[in-house]
């Protein structure tokens, strides 16, 4: 398991670390979102019937769109029950949304899953239609989703 400083530091395998905070000028860029609330750390149950749906109204409230959704490695370990992942899903269709949403999620062990990066994104929009349609049933697939 890499630590806080390994994720940090870790570059593209070319040339670039693409971290949020690898350069002042991206620093100041977060720290405006996070002085004007653009960042809402979610501490949580993430397939409880709470957080998720609480963020949600939150956004609504405020006339705003769910843009980033980081969800960390917390889906692999959702997997793991065969409800909470499903549960999960269930709340993020309360987000508001638009096609740009993303979802960012660290894939442990991604070269397990062919995947070259360990930071791997999906569009909400894309996740959710393949949930709704039946095309998630296993981690594997969000993985699948991802590039």
């Amino acid at each position: 398991m890499p630590s806080y400083s390994d994720l940090m530091t870790e570059s593209d395998g070319v040339s670039r670390n693409w971290n949020f905070l690898a350069t002042e000028d991206q620093f100041q860029a977060i720290q405006r979102m996070q002085k004007s609330n653009l960042i809402v750390p979610l501490v949580g149950d993430f397939a409880g019937p709470k957080a998720i749906r609480s963020i949600a109204r939150y956004v609504q409230e405020h006339r705003s769109t769910v843009r980033i959704f980081y969800t960390s490695n917390v889906e692999q370990y959702l997997f793991q029950d065969n409800d909470k992942w499903k549960r999960f899903y269930e709340s993020v269709l309360f987000l508001p949304t638009d096609s740009t949403s993303t979802f960012i999620r660290y894939v442990l062990e991604a070269e397990r899953y062919g995947r070259a990066r360990t930071s791997l994104t999906s569009t909400l929009t894309s996740t959710m239609n393949a949930y709704r349609g039946g095309g998630i049933q296993q981690y594997y697939d969000i993985v699948k989703l991802s590039r």
